[in-house]
């Protein structure tokens, strides 16, 4: 948890507002009331990515580096 309340907020800072998966204050609801603004409005795209053991590949030295730079 201590952790999380670091990093996050570095994190976030770089988020877009359309992405919504596991994003504090932020739903799937939130994500398919996005989804259907969107679809009322011509040139559009909707993204849905899950990339299967994303956390299990990132580079930990490159993380700790950035870590370190975040100040």
């Amino acid at each position: 948890m201590a952790v999380k309340m670091v990093i996050e907020p570095i994190f976030e800072a770089d988020f877009k507002n359309c992405s919504f998966g596991f994003r504090p204050k932020l739903s799937a609801k939130d994500a398919l009331d996005r989804v259907r603004k969107a679809c009322n409005r011509k040139g559009n795209w909707v993204v849905d990515v899950d990339i299967q053991g994303y956390f299990d590949n990132i580079n930990q030295e490159k993380l700790m580096m950035l870590i370190r730079n975040a100040d």
